[in-house]
């Protein structure tokens, strides 16, 4: 779905008509002088200023010169056309009705129309110079980004009566409009797509205004085409000037026209031409005599596409009518005889290929993913459907932030379709550079961008350390409280208990107290960075997206395949990362709510990080490796360890990796640390010998920088944002690493710690405790100080 409101245009011969498609909505524009959905493809030179559509019809009569009408019919010409004294390229005519076009569509939305569907005859093939001088006017008209649409797929995805085509439809698409008849063999794919079979047939004299044509001479031929003060009227002495003659011919046309559509109701017109002129009649049945060879042509030129195309006419399964002049008696009466398929009309044949050019511009997917990539700053590089594209603009200005799957830059395929190059699906960022220039033809593979991580959340803040952190908050909660978590703001905390709701409050001046009661037990919590999100999950397996600008209602319930008990908001909260006993990682888009991808493990998962830029996924799984994912290059990899790593994080600059590894089994007599959510009383309260290790290590290489012994399990590992301190939560105290100099320092609580976790400006630690007999505390301590 276009993320830019995008104008759509079926430029005909003799009448064009647009919509707007924007936010998912689609906006037929009536022309300002008629009301009519159906603009006349005409322009009037009037002073300096070009006329378009009606205003230019009310004109013609008056200066017929200065008129011009149908001259799409002369974009194969290279030569201006004349309008009174002044001449003009088509393509500069075509673009002022596009530019109208603009102008109509503007008020319907805030957003300026940059972008522009263009429909155009399946004949206009790849190399084809009309194919260019429609892209030269949608530029000259003023849009960004002009794409070309064969007129038959958009007259396939038109709404038809008695619903859209199967998949596995084979139609041969009729289309008689005003100026030309087009027939294309289509067929629909299992998803929707529509093919164009061989090579698409046209006549470019078989048309609406051909049939004008037979009616007025036949009008001629009858003694009826009597103008005052033209040849043979009374009064009238000799041949008349040349405006005379302009406005003669206007005037016939107009009134042979008028015939035909009184006939598509009625069996017989009857009219005259001008006051005192003779009365002109004529039915239906000699209309079709009339037009018999017009129409034999066109039946004639659908069994030669077939025969071009190798489809037997019983393989065709209907015949899709589109255009003003199939909806003639005369015509459908003559294509069901002679071709013998089933008719499929559009609801309105008039507007069927803008109506199918919008549907097809508001569902088509333009993306395509980067394909290479590598380090901090990523080179990014595309797999092109056609192996080359040519750059038509850049989205995105150097510096400029991204969101995940956000689009790039737009190119130009060889078949004139655009593609928008989008960035990672995963991961959002900064773009460092941009590689090629609008205009610039790139290959597959080509490094066109490179992009960096997103800034860190907040901005760094002036602090400097206190020499002794202190404790300034204790939350007491009638429960154990297995999860902490900080928000961005006022300090937001977030707090799930054993048992009872989520508490919501400011963690330093405890100012405001939300309760959150999600349906069950909410085992762990997260809060996204912007604020948007709260999370919570539970015993259930279900994961519960609540939005706190709707009163922390659940915008969505995931239901996973086991109970979640980690999980992380990317930092621009677009995506959630969740770790469960499914040993799975699962990647939520969260507005939508939808997996965007799995990452499967070959046993059960103990700990999972994501960098603070959130690019780097790093877990620890009990078959003793840690595991990272790199989520814009696609990459993974891993180092293995001599012991199970129960705990993990990951440093601010995603360089090194806590874990922290069981080098023996605990003397209590659990042969394992507790699982994330679990509580082993007997290892909190134990006084044993058991043997834990605390190693950082490289991310790239897996090697060893630092290791520290200790005593007790950790059940939670977060470093500072600064990445000085890493803070452990074990029984009955907080320990401290000083990862500069290697030293601990331990904060004392009166009961076991569960979780400990930083504030994202690092001034804060929340901690959340639970004693034996259920009660439980969130602590918070100060670590720094304005400077």
């Amino acid at each position: 779905m276009p993320t830019e409101p995008t104008l759509v245009v079926d430029f005909g011969t003799c009448t064009s008509s647009a919509a707007l498609v924007a936010g998912g909505e689609v906006t037929l524009l009536r022309e300002p002088v008629s009301g009519s959905w159906s603009w006349p493809s005409a322009v009037a030179l009037d002073g300096g200023t070009l006329l378009v559509g009606t205003a230019a019809d009310s004109r013609r009569r008056i200066d017929p010169a200065a008129y011009r009408h149908e001259f799409k019919r002369e974009l194969g010409q290279s030569d201006p056309l004349w309008l009174g004294e002044r001449r003009h390229h088509v393509t500069d005519l075509v673009a002022a009705v596009l530019r109208a076009f603009r102008a109509a569509a503007e008020p319907f939305t805030a957003a300026p129309v940059d972008r522009l569907v263009l429909t155009v005859p399946a004949t206009y093939a790849v190399g084809d110079p009309r194919r260019d001088r429609m892209l030269a006017a949608g530029t000259d008209a003023g849009f960004a980004e002009v794409e070309l649409l064969p007129e038959p797929v958009a007259a396939a995805l038109a709404p038809l009566a008695g619903g859209p085509l199967a998949p596995g439809t084979t139609a041969l698409v009729y289309d008689f409009g005003g100026g030309t008849f087009d027939a294309a063999l289509v067929r629909t794919g299992p998803d929707g797509d529509i093919t164009v079979l061989g090579r698409p047939a046209a006549l470019d004299d078989h048309g609406g205004r051909d049939i004008d044509d037979l009616i007025a001479a036949h009008i001629r031929r009858s003694g009826a085409a009597v103008f005052p003060g033209s040849a043979g009227s009374p009064g009238s002495s000799g041949a008349p000037d040349e405006r005379t003659a302009l406005q003669t011919n206007l005037a016939l046309a107009d009134f042979a026209r008028q015939i035909k559509h009184h006939l598509t109701g009625d069996t017989e017109a009857r009219d005259v031409i001008a006051p005192g002129a003779p009365e002109y009649r004529l039915s239906r049945e000699r209309l079709a005599e009339l037009i018999t060879p017009l129409v034999a042509g066109t039946v004639a030129c659908c069994r030669d596409l077939a025969t071009a195309c190798g489809v037997r006419p019983a393989d065709i399964d209907a015949v899709v009518l589109v255009g003003g002049t199939a909806q003639m008696p005369v015509v459908t009466d003559a294509v069901t005889r002679q071709l013998g398929r089933p008719l499929r009309r559009a609801m309105d044949p008039a507007l069927a290929v803008v109506q199918g050019a919008a549907a097809w511009a508001r569902e088509r997917d333009r993306r395509v993913q980067p394909t290479t990539a590598t380090s901090t700053a990523v080179p990014l590089s595309w797999t092109l459907p056609d192996g080359s594209a040519t750059v038509v603009r850049w989205l995105v200005e150097p510096g400029g932030h991204y969101r995940p799957d956000a689009p790039l830059l737009v190119v130009r395929t060889a078949d004139t379709t655009l593609r928008h190059l989008h960035a990672p699906a995963l991961a959002g960022g900064v773009l460092r550079a941009r590689h090629a220039a609008p205009g610039a033809r790139v290959m597959s593979g080509d490094w066109l961008a490179t992009v960096a991580p997103p800034p860190a959340p907040v901005p760094a803040l002036a602090v400097r350390p206190l020499d002794e952190p202190k404790l300034i908050q204790v939350h007491n909660l009638s429960s154990r409280v297995l999860r902490v978590m900080f928000g961005q703001g006022l300090n937001p905390l977030a707090a799930a208990p054993e048992s009872g709701p989520v508490r919501l409050y400011d963690a330093v001046t405890a100012t405001f107290d939300r309760v959150v009661t999600p349906p069950g037990t909410a085992r762990t919590v997260a809060l996204s960075a912007d604020g948007r999100w709260l999370a919570t999950a539970g015993d259930d397996g279900v994961v519960r997206l609540h939005d706190p600008a709707a009163e922390y209602r659940v915008r969505h319930s995931l239901p996973h395949p086991a109970p979640v008990w980690v999980m992380r908001f990317s930092p621009d909260g677009e995506l959630l990362m969740t770790m469960g006993d499914d040993n799975a990682v699962r990647i939520i888009r969260t507005e939508t709510g939808t997996t965007e991808r799995v990452l499967d493990f070959p046993g059960p998962l103990w700990a999972l990080d994501l960098s603070r830029d959130g690019w780097l996924l790093g877990t620890a799984s009990q078959d003793r490796a840690v595991r990272f994912h790199h989520l814009v290059t696609g990459r993974e990899w891993e180092f293995r360890l001599d012991w199970n790593a129960y705990r993990l994080a990951l440093a601010p600059d995603a360089t090194t990796v806590a874990v922290d590894t069981s080098v023996a089994s605990p003397a209590g007599g659990a042969d394992e640390p507790a699982k994330p959510g679990k509580w082993l009383h007997k290892l909190a309260d134990a006084t044993s010998a058991s043997r834990f290790r605390l190693e950082i290590r490289d991310c790239a290489s897996g090697r060893t920088l630092a290791s520290h012994l200790h005593e007790r399990e950790f059940f939670r590992l977060d470093f500072s944002p600064d990445g000085r301190y890493l803070a452990a939560a074990t029984a009955q105290t907080v320990r401290v690493l000083d990862t500069a100099r290697g030293t601990w320092r331990t904060l004392t609580q009166a009961a076991p710690v569960r979780y400990a976790a930083f504030s994202p400006d690092g001034r804060y630690l929340a901690t959340g405790t639970g004693t034996s007999d259920g009660r439980g505390d969130v602590c918070v301590w100060s670590f720094a100080e304005f400077a």
